[in-house]
């Protein structure tokens, strides 16, 4: 049998097309032997002639062909891979600016509230902005001393703290239940107002979503604490957890109360107060002094989520310049051990704070974009996160080992709560109605787009070549758990042992 015959039909047809061109010698003929290893070195013409035309000779099999050098070249690019360190630090970025935009809200809204019990006891109490600025600065100056001089009796403060939110919602509900005049179900349940001016109620509604969202924004900010929390990876998902279930169902319960309760919507809106809680709680009890002491139990609950707040604001800009993800990473990581906390990150944040609410003295609807602010970067960070751990489940990669998992519904959980996220992120950048003059516009949208594009530059310029976030060490510890647990593991109980996620 000649040589020719011996070679499969599919490699003889491949290999005798030649591609030479006119001008170009031709190159020896190759003595190849009948070893189907040789045949796999002969590749096409046009392969022999370019190896002759570089005086080389064919060591090498040619074994690729387009899908498999196609995917070579495509993981040595890695582009998705390197993309996860910019998801990292654009994470990093929108947690900060919704973190420190939250604190400056809570501490606008505690002092607004102090205000509203002034006018509540004294009548012709005149609403100042400068009054208000002003009780934010004490507020916040005492959130840095609980936060500073007084943070290790932190951990009691927050069970206090507990207590009094646990009984204070029954108080209130019972006194509400009690005393407060029941409107008629159907009117309350079936009546909706377009203040707007919306084109529908749907839109009005989703304008206004935000107001509702944004008590369940901070379900994070332990995860800012897990390095102060012992067994961290069992504890803040069980706490997290927890309280967005009996948080969310106080909520639900003092909602149709107050809504039931509530009388006149126009009356509470024009409250001298300014507060629509504190109407309710007056029109209730028919009581200055039980509507003040009611009101107080409120501001004594947001006063301290001041604090909380300041603490989690810090840790997380703590966390992220330790990962050297902003301008002057080392002056904001550094803990100074005689106290133990960031001390420059908790006064930055303090800082913040202060400034911002300088803009309620001008408008306090341009004030109201940085809650606007607050809720589409905080949002914005759980869809990016949320979103990765999605795709990992649908192209079923392993997750992290945890000591929490959410088993089947994770997907569906995950997916949910993208769709969710969406609609949030998109409506907090509404304005109140339709058609605005500059005066009451939502400039939140603005002031989200300058802040990403800072930081974007900010990475590309500096932070590309210092940031180092979690997700870089991902890769490690996974392979440093796999040469780990093989020793303890026989071939037979390892396809058993996998986590299920």
């Amino acid at each position: 049998m000649t040589e020719t015959a011996k070679v499969p039909v599919a490699e003889r047809e491949t290999h005798d097309v030649e591609v030479i061109e006119e001008n170009d010698a031709e190159p020896p003929i190759a003595t190849f032997n009948n070893d189907p290893e040789d045949w796999k070195k002969r590749g096409t013409a046009a392969d022999r002639h370019a190896m002759w035309r570089m005086g080389k000779v064919q060591e090498m099999r040619r074994t690729f062909r387009f899908v498999s050098i196609f995917g070579m070249s495509m993981i040595l690019t890695a582009t998705w891979e390197t993309v996860l360190g910019f998801l990292s630090y654009m994470i990093g970025w929108l947690c900060v600016i919704a973190w420190q935009a939250g604190a400056s809200n809570t501490v606008v809204l505690t002092a607004s509230q102090i205000q509203g019990i002034i006018a509540l006891n004294k009548p012709d109490y005149t609403f100042e902005p400068w009054h208000g600025t002003l009780l934010v600065f004490a507020i916040s100056a005492f959130s840095l001393v609980l936060n500073t001089c007084l943070v290790k009796k932190l951990p009691l403060i927050e069970e206090i703290v507990l207590v009094v939110h646990i009984f204070g919602f029954f108080a209130v509900l019972v006194v509400l239940w009690v005393t407060g005049p029941v409107g008629d179900p159907y009117e309350t349940f079936t009546t909706f107002n377009n203040y707007g001016e919306w084109d529908n109620v749907g839109l009005a509604t989703l304008s206004g979503i935000v107001a509702v969202v944004v008590p369940f924004l901070g379900q994070d900010s332990v995860a800012h604490m897990a390095e102060e929390v012992r067994d961290a990876s069992k504890t803040l998902p069980r706490s997290i957890v927890l309280t967005t279930v009996i948080n969310g169902a106080m909520g639900f319960i003092m909602l149709i109360t107050f809504c039931s309760v509530l009388g006149s919507l126009e009356d509470a809106l024009a409250s001298p107060t300014q507060q629509a809680f504190l109407y309710v709680f007056y029109n209730s009890t028919q009581s200055v002094a039980g509507a003040s002491i009611m009101g107080v139990l409120v501001i004594t609950m947001t006063f301290f989520t001041n604090m909380s707040v300041t603490a989690a604001t810090s840790r997380q800009l703590f966390a992220f310049a330790r990962d050297q993800g902003v301008p002057f990473s080392k002056t904001f990581s550094y803990v100074p051990p005689k106290w133990g906390v960031p001390m420059n990150a908790i006064c930055l944040s303090f800082a913040v704070s202060n400034l911002l609410s300088l803009i309620n003295l001008g408008s306090s609807v341009a004030y109201m974009s940085i809650a606007s602010l607050s809720t589409a970067a905080m949002v914005g960070a759980y869809m990016v996160a949320i979103s990765c751990c999605a795709l990992k489940r649908i192209r079923g990669e392993r997750l992290l080992p945890s000591k929490f998992k959410l088993g089947r519904s994770g997907l569906p959980l995950n997916i949910a709560s993208i769709i969710f996220l969406i609609i949030v992120f998109v409506c907090s950048f509404f304005p109140m109605g339709p058609n605005p003059i500059p005066v009451d516009m939502n400039w939140s949208i603005l002031m989200f787009g300058l802040t990403v594009v800072f930081s974007v530059i900010y990475y590309y310029v500096k932070g590309r070549n210092v940031y180092v976030g979690p997700v870089a060490h991902v890769p490690l510890f996974a392979a440093v758990a796999v040469a780990v647990s093989q020793p303890k593991a026989t071939a037979a109980t390892r396809q058993h042992d996998m986590p299920s996620f």
